[in-house]
């Protein structure tokens, strides 16, 4: 049998280059014009694109460029693509190059290089055998100085079909991180190539061994390069009608080429398919977040850088709250969209909404002082006076001094207890509020408000909450005391069927207060009885009780009643009153009683001084 030997080799690279520096642009916040960071690109990288506190520079496939860190970042988001495998010439699909979002420290005015490699070339077809898909192009970021920092792999190129008779398809490229799938023939006679082996963080791939047969063997293919090293892409001797190996996929560790198909006669064995390229992270931010997810693009390779400006919190409003949390807090400062806010290390707000100035957030339970932090993909706020915030207990009342006061109000009350400090209202009863608040943490004092006569629950509120009703913060209100002035005076009344004393008796207010009601009662000499009374006045032996209404202050009221004379009455008469009960309070008891006295000469004869 005769055999033509084919030598396949590597596409020529490809690349361009565009510079491109960012322009200057200005951004209102708080009232200050601040200047947008510049940034600066070279290569393939394009013009970053300023959006609020966000710079994205975008590096698209096609060969190698440069990224310049933007001023007030301290790290950047980078989310590169590795490139697809190129397809076999009968459609086999090469393999898919990985997604990688991570996070690197990253100081103003850094550099960092960039490789971005394309998609894998698809074969072509020929008559003589099977082309195979070229792996993926290298997609990776490195420092100045070329020291690795993130690779995305690259997906390997598809092995080629074998074209004989009978024929046997080619097999799929290894996605990113994985192997090249074997290649298809006939056992044993024309057997296809093993695939390529993947990239891995210490080595390339391991080549894909050549299929058996009865007439050739088929070729093995080649390792890839480390690190950051192309796939194994070595050219291949092929014998017609067989399927040449799949080249890998470019990675931190290149993925391995496919060993080509074995020959019988006119059978030819497929070709292996290339290995997929190793990812790599490395120098990423302390406590970031990576998302790698192989096998994930099949076309060319991207690398999208992404600075963003830290937040800062310049107000927190209202500053203070109760420990149970719970309160609307409006948070204040510069770029603040999209951040989560903390109330201290580890507690975060719920409910959080926020523009580039201002976040609005329930605050979640806490206790003390505490920092409110925003983060942000451009990092975490600094800790300052203006984002503190402060858990303050609910009050509590424990005592009140006096506990009593007038219905007029204006009586300075002492209330004690804790948590005080703050207060923003003090109650007497529900919706009626003290004034001249005067606080400490354990005491305050407040003149009391006006109210109706009875006894009304003492409340204290402040930014933790309002105390709880006890009975220790009861305060009764009583109408003001009103002293009344007993007099009674005499007078003598002479009939021709009954001479008699006439007595008035008189209740007179002398404040401060009001008289709802007050009793006097008139105490007679022994066996002497009254008649003639006064409504509201009752006699009972020798006692005349007498009954007032409301008496206003500075006013009078009077009751009469008569005693008639006989034999019996002549010498001295004497009459005494005394007040025995009143409302409210009389304060003065040396004005409570007083006395009349008259002197009978004869029935027809009396005299009262």
């Amino acid at each position: 049998m005769s055999s033509t030997a084919v030598l396949h080799g590597p596409r020529a690279p490809w690349r361009r280059r565009l510079l491109a520096v960012a322009a200057s642009s200005a951004l209102a916040a708080g009232g200050l014009t601040v200047l947008a960071p510049p940034a600066s690109a070279e290569g393939v990288c394009a013009a970053p694109v300023l959006v609020g506190a966000t710079t994205t520079i975008t590096c698209s496939a096609g060969g190698s460029g440069s990224v310049t860190v933007p001023d007030g970042v301290s790290s950047g988001v980078v989310t590169l693509d590795g490139a697809g495998g190129g397809s076999a010439a009968d459609g086999t699909a090469g393999g898919k190059g990985a997604h990688l979002v991570a996070t690197v420290p990253a100081t103003p005015g850094q550099t960092f290089n960039v490789t971005v490699g394309r998609r894998g070339a698809n074969g072509a077809s020929s008559a003589q055998f099977g082309v195979p898909g070229s792996g993926g192009a290298l997609v990776a970021v490195t420092t100045a100085t070329g020291a690795p920092l993130l690779t995305a792999g690259s997906g390997g190129g598809a092995g080629g079909a074998g074209i004989g008779s009978p024929a046997y398809p080619g097999a799929a490229g290894g996605d990113s991180g994985r192997p090249g799938a074997d290649g298809n023939g006939l056992v044993p006679d024309a057997q296809g190539g093993t695939g390529g082996g993947p990239g891995t963080a210490a080595a390339g791939g391991a080549a894909g061994t050549g299929g058996p047969g009865t007439d050739n063997e088929g070729p093995n293919g080649s390792p890839g390069a480390y690190p950051n090293g192309s796939g194994g892409s070595a050219a291949q001797g092929v014998f017609s009608p067989t399927g040449a190996g799949g080249r890998g996929g470019a990675g931190y560790g290149g993925g391995g080429r496919g060993g080509g198909g074995g020959r019988y006669g006119a059978t030819g064995g497929g070709g292996g398919g290339g290995g997929g390229g190793s990812s790599l992270v490395s120098g990423t931010v302390s406590g970031s977040s990576v998302t790698l997810t192989e096998g994930a693009n099949a076309g060319d390779g991207r690398i999208v850088f992404a600075f963003t400006l830290p937040p800062t919190v310049t107000a927190v409003g209202p500053a203070a709250g109760p420990t149970a949390g719970g309160t609307a807090v409006t948070v204040t400062g510069t770029n603040l969209t999209g951040a989560v806010l903390t109330f201290g290390a580890g507690n975060p707000a719920t409910d959080v909404t926020c523009t580039a100035t201002s976040c609005t957030a329930t605050a979640p339970a806490g206790t003390g002082a505490v920092d409110v932090q925003a983060t942000t993909a451009g990092g975490t706020s600094s800790p300052s006076p203006a984002g503190r915030y402060t858990y303050v207990p609910v009050p509590v009342v424990t005592s009140l001094s006096p506990a009593v006061g007038t219905t007029a109000g204006g009586t300075v009350v002492t209330v004690s207890g804790t948590g005080l400090d703050g207060a923003t209202a003090i109650v007497f009863g529900s919706g009626n509020p003290a004034t001249n608040l005067s606080c400490t943490p354990t005491s305050c004092a407040a003149t009391a408000p006006a109210h109706a006569a009875g006894t009304v629950d003492v409340q204290v509120t402040t930014a933790g909450g309002t105390s709880a009703v006890t009975g220790a913060g009861r305060y009764t209100y009583q109408l003001p005391p009103a002293d009344i002035d007993v007099d009674l005076t005499a007078q003598p009344g002479f009939s021709l069927l009954v001479p008699y004393l006439s007595y008035t008796l008189t209740a007179r207010n002398t404040g401060p207060g009001t008289v709802t009601s007050a009793t006097l009662t008139a105490t007679l000499p022994s066996g002497a009885s009254a008649n003639t009374l006064s409504p509201g006045c009752t006699a009972a032996g020798s006692t005349v009780t007498c009954v007032y209404g409301t008496i206003a202050y500075g006013a009078t009221a009077t009751k009469t009643f008569r005693v008639p004379l006989g034999l019996l009455s002549l010498g001295r008469v004497s009459v005494s009153a005394t007040r025995t009960a009143s409302a409210p309070t009389d304060p003065g008891p040396l004005n409570d009683s007083a006395t009349a006295s008259c002197t009978v000469v004869s029935v027809l004869l009396a005299t009262c001084p």
